[in-house]
């Protein structure tokens, strides 16, 4: 049994030989027509909406026998799944992944409101704050994102009651549509749901601010062939 100084030693030594043998790493190569690894993102339902589609196509055509694996992302441990190589990217609002991650940001995003078609407060084309603190409100809280807390500190100021929180976004065109809730959610998912029937888009008629989508990765795999390839992918594709 190793004593409680080898025990000590371990993570540091650990550390030192992976930084040697990424080093080794930095001039592989990697090819994505013969790859057949499985790419392993951490993302909201809002990514898997918005951008994982246009990310598939494009992978099926440079890399088609590579596979993609996007995970629930946990209320605890997402950065120990990364350091860990469990998860090579997460891609979206992450304000927690700091000390020990790489990010490159991607595009900027604000917030507007869902709510269905024939809702009273549709009929206006801007609402006010006085009559947008009558609305029942629904929020998100997907674990492990900044998006509901960004949205709850913006109602706290305005002192604007949440009826309601659900864990996922995917639920929000079928609550809209048959329930009087107003939902604020990001922009570009908003624009997802367009085709959807009987919901309607308004701008929110409180300040919320806007906020940062990044692509993260550990400083394990900063040189990693794989994780460099599908990053830069990403960047071609999202980057605005």
């Amino acid at each position: 049994q190793p004593t409680p100084y080898a025990e000590m030693l371990g993570p540091p030594i650990q550390r030192a030989c992976e930084l040697v043998a990424n080093s080794l790493n930095i001039d592989t190569t990697f090819e994505p027509l013969s790859a057949t690894c499985t790419f392993h993102f951490y993302m909201t339902d809002i990514g898997a909406a918005v951008f994982l589609p246009k990310l598939l196509c494009t992978m099926a055509q440079r890399a088609p026998n590579a596979k993609a694996h996007v995970l629930r992302i946990p209320e605890y441990g997402e950065q120990a799944a990364m350091a860990a190589g469990d998860v090579d990217l997460a891609i979206g609002f992450f304000p927690d992944l700091r000390a020990g991650f790489y990010q490159q940001r991607l595009y900027v995003d604000d917030f507007v409101c869902l709510l269905r078609a024939d809702h009273p407060g549709a009929r206006h084309p801007h609402i006010t704050v006085k009559q947008f603190a009558e609305m029942r409100h629904a929020v998100i809280t997907t674990p492990g994102t900044g998006h509901a807390a960004v949205v709850q500190r913006a109602y706290t100021q305005h002192r604007l009651p949440i009826a309601l929180t659900i864990p996922h976004f995917t639920a929000v065109p079928i609550i809209v549509s048959q329930s009087d809730y107003v939902v604020t959610v990001p922009r570009r998912l908003a624009q997802a749901f367009a085709s959807f029937p009987g919901i309607k888009t308004i701008e929110s008629p409180i300040k919320i601010p806007s906020f940062e989508i990044k692509q993260h990765w550990h400083e394990r795999y900063h040189h990693d062939p794989a994780n460099r390839w599908i990053r830069s992918l990403i960047a071609e594709l999202l980057v605005q």
